[in-house]
């Protein structure tokens, strides 16, 4: 038992585990700075769109102005992507995108343990002490992100949030 409490006080610690709920995770702090750099039009990347919460918190924080901010969104669940669109598709300052990125063109079983959630991984994981289980599955689209910004004619990104469940490296790559 004093090995699990010093684990948990370990990650606690490191800030692993912390970044679940987008209040806490510090990306909030990025967006600030971000605005205060009065350096836009800026151009932002959220790489595991989900539902959106990541361009709320942007659009509380910078207003989404064309000329101000142009967000492009990324998220490969079809499911997910749908409410992702009933959400912004009318906001012209973001593009959402209807596939993931990684370090390879591919396809690949996105799994999750319910439909719209932000656990959905690459990675079928073992998530059984969080009561959840990774049995729902479906094939999605990975691009290249450096791909992608030539294809778009994007010569920079001024702010980069990664967040796809253990899979943040290979988009890096």
């Amino acid at each position: 038992k004093l090995l699990l409490i010093t684990s948990k006080l370990t990650h606690y610690l490191m800030g692993i585990g912390s970044g679940g709920d987008i209040k806490y995770s510090g990306e909030g702090v990025a967006v600030e700075i971000l605005k205060k750099s009065n350096n836009h039009p800026f151009t932002v990347f959220d790489v595991g769109g989900n539902q959106g919460q990541f361009i709320s918190l942007v659009s509380s924080i910078i207003s989404l102005e064309i000329d101000e901010i142009k967000i492009h969104s990324f998220e490969p669940s079809k499911h997910t992507f749908d409410i992702l669109f009933q959400n912004f598709s009318e906001n012209d300052a973001v593009v959402l995108n209807h596939f993931g990125l990684g370090d390879k063109d591919e396809q690949k079983d996105l799994y999750y343990p319910f439909l719209g959630t932000g656990y959905a991984s690459l990675t079928q994981r073992e998530t059984g002490h969080l009561g959840l289980v990774f049995n729902e599955h479906e094939q999605v689209d990975i691009k290249i992100l450096d791909d992608y910004c030539d294809n778009n004619s994007i010569g920079k990104i001024d702010l980069l949030k990664i967040d796809v469940e253990g899979h943040e490296l290979n988009v890096l790559n």
